[in-house]
Parts: structure tokens; C-alpha cells; sequence
């Protein structure tokens, strides 16, 4: 009888070790955001000890990050379909989700979020782009990209800066076709505060100033000729 119950309990405490290493295992892998397979793990600890409630509210836990972070792989396929009306819901819907979670293993499901929350902030504002005419209404766009993180908020931002140049340059043209340089001077300066590098801007500057103080020459030359004429007369 001795012997069948330090076989009994040697079996028990031989279950017990292998239930702590699948949960540490799970938790590792959960804490990765592997959660599949730490889901896995979870199961089969599950197998051997069916009633233990760590195990249990482990993969209760585990099994809604799982679930979040499969709704923002959705978010992200809407998103590169350009479904953005289906991918903000989803996104808004993990948000709801992830406020009352404050667990690590959610920590890989709010960098997800955060990413896609930025995804789709980019791509609101690259929609609107084309619509945009006025350096004012891409000037706003340019504050709000401006503020985002990530290779997709940099490229959006430098089309944003591209059109703004290119707008800046158009109007300024139109400004020294009527001769109202300093106008012009201004939107290029304009054009400049947001696109400093922009060669074609800064050219243009200088051929502004240029015909500026060319215009002004001759309007010197031509007082003076009248000046003369009138001195001549008298």
C-alpha cells in the first residue's frame, strides 16, 4: 500500500512539473504574441489538469488577445483593399476592447493597434490629398500626418510637401505675370516654409527678386526720362 501511494504520488507531482512548464511556455509565448501556440500549450496543460484555474483564466485571457489580434489582421487587409469604412470599424472595435485590458500578454495586440490605428490616419488623409488644392487645406493635412510615425506617414507627408511646392509655384507664376512680385515673393516664401529643400522654389526665388528689382530699374529709368522731358519743357 506504502509503495502505490509514493507511486501515486510521484506520478502527481511528475504531472504537476510538466503543467508548470507547458503554462510557463504559454506565457512566454503569449507574452511574444505567439498566441496560437500558446493556446496550444494552454490545452494540453488543460489535458492534465482540467480544473486548475490559472489554466484556465490564462487561456481565457490568451484566447481574447488571440481573437483582437485576428480582428486587426482584418482591419489590415480592409486597409490594403481600401475598405477604410470596414477597417476603422474593426480598429474601433479592438480600442473598445483593449480598454479594460491592462494585462501583459495585450501588450503585442496594442502595438498591433497602434500601428494600424496610424495605417489608417495615413491613409484617410492620402485619400483626401488629390481633392486638396489650397496650400491652407494641405498645410492642415501636413500638421496632421506630421504627428504620425512610420515609413507610410513619411511618404503621405512628402506628397503632402510636393503638392505644396508645386501649388506655391503655380500661384506665385501667376503673381509675376501681373507684375505683382512682392505677392509672389511671399508665396514662395510661403511655399518654402514647408518645402525648404525644394530646388525648383528656391530658383524661382531668385528669378522673382530678379525681374523685381529689374521692374523697379525701369521704372526708375522711365521717372527719370519723364523728369527730364518735363526739366527740357520748362
Amino acid at each position: 500500500m506504502g509503495a502505490l501511494l509514493t507511486f501515486y504520488y510521484k506520478q502527481e507531482m511528475s504531472i504537476n512539473a510538466e503543467v508548470k512548464t507547458l503554462h510557463q511556455q504559454a506565457e512566454q509565448a503569449a507574452l511574444e504574441g505567439k498566441y496560437k501556440e500558446a493556446l496550444q500549450l494552454l490545452d494540453s496543460a488543460l489535458m492534465k489538469r482540467p480544473n486548475y484555474d490559472a489554466l484556465i483564466q490564462d487561456r481565457q485571457i490568451t484566447t481574447m488577445a488571440f481573437n483582437l489580434m485576428n480582428q486587426l489582421d482584418e482591419a489590415s487587409t480592409s486597409l490594403k483593399t481600401g475598405k477604410l469604412s470596414a477597417g476603422d470599424k474593426s480598429i474601433q472595435a479592438v480600442a473598445k476592447a483593449l480598454k479594460e485590458r491592462k494585462e501583459p500578454v495585450f501588450a503585442k495586440v496594442l502595438a498591433a493597434f497602434n500601428n494600424r490605428k496610424v495605417t489608417l490616419a495615413v491613409l484617410k488623409v492620402k485619400k483626401e490629398i488629390d481633392s486638396l488644392t489650397t496650400i491652407e487645406a494641405l498645410a492642415e493635412k501636413l500638421d496632421t500626418v506630421s504627428n504620425l510615425k512610420g515609413k507610410e506617414a513619411e511618404t503621405v507627408e512628402k506628397q503632402i510637401v510636393d503638392k505644396l511646392a508645386s501649388i506655391s509655384y503655380k500661384e506665385a507664376e501667376q503673381q509675376v505675370k501681373q507684375k505683382n512680385f512682392t505677392t509672389a515673393l511671399q508665396t514662395v516664401d510661403q511655399g518654402l516654409s514647408y518645402a525648404p529643400e525644394n530646388e525648383k522654389l528656391t530658383s524661382y526665388r531668385e528669378r522673382v527678386l530678379s525681374e523685381k528689382r529689374h521692374l523697379k530699374k525701369r521704372k526708375r529709368i522711365a521717372f527719370n526720362w519723364r523728369s527730364n522731358r518735363l526739366q527740357k519743357k520748362i
